[in-house]
C-alpha cells in the first residue's frame, strides 16, 4: 500500500487490511484500484453500520419448497431450512461510512469486527477534534 505521508504527517491507525487509512492530517480509503483521500476538516461525521445480508434465505426457501414437495431427500430439506436461518441473522456486512462536503463514501469492511470498526471510528472523531 502507498504509505506516502505530507509534511508533518503521522499515521495513527489502519483497518481492513490497509485499505482504510489514518493519519493526522487525513483519511485514505483504498477501493479497487482508487484511492480516496480526505482532509479531517471536510469530515462531518464518520459511522459504522452494519446490513444483514438476506440473500442467504433463498436456501431456506428452497429447502421450504423441497419439503412441501414431498421429496424423498431425507433430512436435507431441513438441513437447508437451518443451514439457510442461520446464515441470514449470523453473517453481517460492516460498513464503514465518512460523511464529508464532497459526499459520502461507504466502505465495505472485511475481515474486521464491528468492534474494531467502532474503535477506529473512536480515533477518527479524536483525530478531527484535535486538529479543530
Amino acid at each position: 500500500m502507498d504509505y506516502s505521508l505530507l509534511e508533518g504527517e503521522e499515521m495513527i491507525a489502519s483497518m481492513d487490511s490497509d485499505k482504510v487509512l489514518l493519519s493526522n492530517k487525513r483519511l485514505r480509503i483504498i477501493e479497487e484500484g482508487s484511492v480516496k483521500s480526505i482532509s479531517l476538516s471536510q469530515i462531518s461525521y464518520v459511522q459504522s453500520n452494519y446490513t444483514t445480508n438476506y440473500r442467504f434465505l433463498s436456501i431456506s426457501f428452497l429447502g421450504v419448497f423441497l419439503m412441501i414437495d414431498n421429496s424423498n431427500l431425507g433430512p436435507i430439506p431441513a438441513l437447508m431450512l437451518i443451514a439457510g436461518l442461520i446464515l441470514t441473522f449470523f453473517i453481517k456486512n460492516h460498513y464503514f461510512i465518512v460523511n464529508s462536503s464532497g459526499g459520502s463514501i461507504k466502505h465495505k469492511v472485511s475481515g474486521t469486527t464491528i468492534k474494531d470498526i467502532n474503535r477506529f471510528v473512536y480515533l477518527v472523531d479524536e483525530q478531527i477534534n484535535l486538529n479543530k
